[in-house]
C-alpha cells in the first residue's frame, strides 16, 4: 500500500492532485511517462535546434507507439540552470510540428534548488502551449 505520509507536503499535494485527475469520471484517463530533461538519447546536451527538435520527435513517436499520451518532465534545475528552459522549449516545439496530440507536463523536482517562483514560470511560460496538459485545472 502506497504511504502518503513519506512524502513531502508538495509531493503528497502532487499525488492526491494525480490521482483526482486521474480517478474522477470526468476526467480523460491519460497515461504519463516521467522524463528526465537532462536525459539526451539521440542528441547532445551542445546541440541545440532543429537537430534536438527531430530528436525530441522521434522520442514522442516512441512514446505515443507503445501507448503513453504525454510526458511528465522533471525539471531538476530552471532558472539556476538554463538550459532546463531551453530543453523544454525544444520539447514542447517537438511536440507542437508533431501535432499528434501528445500532452507535456512538469515535474518540478524540488531537490536541486527549485522554487516556488521556478514552478510558476515553468507552468507561466508554457500553460498557453496546445501540447501542455491541462490534467491539473
Amino acid at each position: 500500500m502506497f504511504n502518503m505520509r513519506r512524502l513531502s507536503p508538495t509531493a503528497a499535494l502532487s499525488a492526491a492532485m494525480l490521482f483526482f485527475a486521474c480517478t474522477s469520471a470526468s476526467a480523460q484517463k491519460m497515461v504519463f511517462a516521467h522524463y528526465m530533461v537532462t536525459n539526451q538519447d539521440y542528441q547532445s546536451d551542445d546541440t541545440s535546434g532543429s537537430a534536438k527538435i527531430a530528436a525530441y520527435e522521434k522520442e514522442i513517436q516512441q512514446a505515443q507507439a507503445i501507448g503513453i499520451d504525454g510526458f511528465a518532465l522533471n525539471a531538476g534545475g530552471w532558472s539556476n540552470q538554463n538550459y532546463y528552459v531551453r530543453y523544454a522549449s525544444e520539447m514542447f516545439e517537438a511536440a507542437l510540428q508533431l501535432n499528434s496530440g501528445f500532452k507535456l507536463m512538469f515535474s518540478a523536482d524540488m531537490c536541486c534548488g527549485n522554487s516556488m517562483n521556478d514552478v510558476e514560470d515553468m507552468m507561466r511560460r508554457f500553460a498557453g502551449n496546445s501540447r501542455y496538459s491541462n490534467v491539473y485545472y
